[in-house]
């Protein structure tokens, strides 16, 4: 079958001008033929016309912010039942919600631009604090170290999560490493985007010592989500509730700090390469 996207050559053999979108008479993804505005295959939406700026904006503000579905949407249903979330996701009802993977990646991003905004807060505080030298330090490891590969040290302390919770809830549920990994992603995206709000909020309203471990405290929001998450994940009894919790604690903890000190001495001995 010919890519519908190539435009065919001239009569005299030369390739006629390359032109954007016009009035189409079939799908241009999957082929099938027209009815009304949106393919009846895949649901594409058909261009009429050629694309402009304005489309571009319509579509990313429709897309991230509607309540129907898309990001707001996902947010929002995450906070009242991410387990029901994630439940839905792995049954096949995807459209609704930004999928756990671009969501973890969403909240990373905001979890590092807030900690752009009251770095230089944070380091002020501890200065003024009087502290040891080796305080404010813990602000530029988290420059050096954490902000750059924040995606990836997350998403990867989640994973022996996702996989001892499948071992352990194998028994009642039969769900797959993978499909117990959207729960546990879009779980931990959705404490991640909170600590991310929580840190900017704080440092703002309460720049102090004490606004920073409030803010270091708010980390450990991404236990009690997963256990709500697994509530409606599974038989919405609270023992599992209990359960993961203690499990998501115990491996996560280790996890992390197993990364991170795999970060570091990845970083140090790049570093010590690069000097070499």
């Amino acid at each position: 079958m010919a890519d519908p996207t190539v435009q065919p050559a001239g009569a005299d053999g030369e390739q006629v001008r390359v032109r954007g979108a016009t009035r189409q008479s079939y799908c241009m993804n999957c082929g099938a033929d027209r009815s009304g505005s949106y393919c009846s295959a895949c649901g594409q939406q058909y261009l009429d016309r050629p694309l402009t700026f304005g489309h571009l904006v319509r579509a990313f503000i429709s897309r991230v912010f509607d309540l129907d579905q898309g990001l707001l949407y996902t947010i929002r249903r995450l906070a009242v039942d991410p387990g029901s979330v994630a439940r839905a996701y792995v049954k096949g009802r995807q459209k609704p919600y930004v999928g756990p993977l671009a969501f973890m990646v969403v909240a990373t991003a905001v979890f590092i631009g807030s900690f752009e905004l009251v770095a230089d807060s944070m380091r002020s505080i501890f200065e003024a604090q009087g502290q040891s030298a080796a305080d404010p330090a813990v602000v530029d490891a988290m420059d050096d170290y954490v902000k750059p590969y924040a995606a990836l040290l997350f998403t990867v302390s989640v994973l022996p999560v996702a996989w001892v919770q499948q071992r352990v809830f194998r028994s009642v549920a039969d769900y797959t490493f993978a499909e117990t990994l959207i729960m546990v992603l879009y779980c931990a995206g959705q404490a991640t985007l909170y600590t991310g709000i929580l840190q900017l909020v704080i440092m703002v309203a309460v720049p102090s010592l004490t606004g920073i471990l409030i803010v270091q405290g708010s980390t450990l929001l991404i236990f009690p989500i997963i256990a709500h998450g697994a509530y409606g994940f599974y038989r919405k009894r609270w023992k599992d509730v209990w359960l993961t919790f203690a499990i998501s604690f115990t491996v996560y903890m280790v996890a992390l700090v197993a990364v991170i000190v795999a970060v570091i001495v990845l970083v140090a001995w790049l570093n010590g390469a690069g000097a070499a």
